[in-house]
């Protein structure tokens, strides 16, 4: 089992609200999964992705072309990496804990986020 979060719950900022507090309660699940599911073999990991450009970007800012490019340019200024993740690179980590290269691999919330958590903020 592979649940998505969000690495915003671990900022502690005010902003981390709404959607972020949420996908911090499903990163909290994590542990009551791991250990009811372990013993069926079932193995529970989480992914805690950073900022990613996906479409509801644009529902959510109502930002488009330019004023899109230029939020996606502050937002990479911030990462570590200096750019915005791509929804591939979700998808690849969630390939790896899903296939038999991760077998002996549990109980852990991989940061797929350019490096963000290890700042503590965004």
């Amino acid at each position: 089992m592979i649940l998505i979060a969000s690495h915003r719950p671990y900022d502690g900022r005010a902003q981390s609200r709404g959607l972020f507090r949420e996908q911090g309660r499903v990163a909290g699940l994590r542990p009551q999964f791991r250990r009811g599911l372990a013993s069926r073999g079932i193995r529970v990991n989480t992914i805690s992705s950073g900022p990613v450009v996906t479409p509801i970007w644009t529902k959510m800012t109502g930002a488009t072309g330019d004023k899109l490019q230029a939020m996606e340019s502050q937002i990479a200024s911030r990462v570590p990496l200096k750019r915005v993740e791509r929804q591939e690179e979700i998808a690849a980590a969630a390939l790896f804990l899903a296939s038999d290269d991760a077998a002996y691999i549990t109980g852990v919330d991989l940061p797929v986020d350019g490096g963000v958590t290890s700042l503590g903020f965004v």
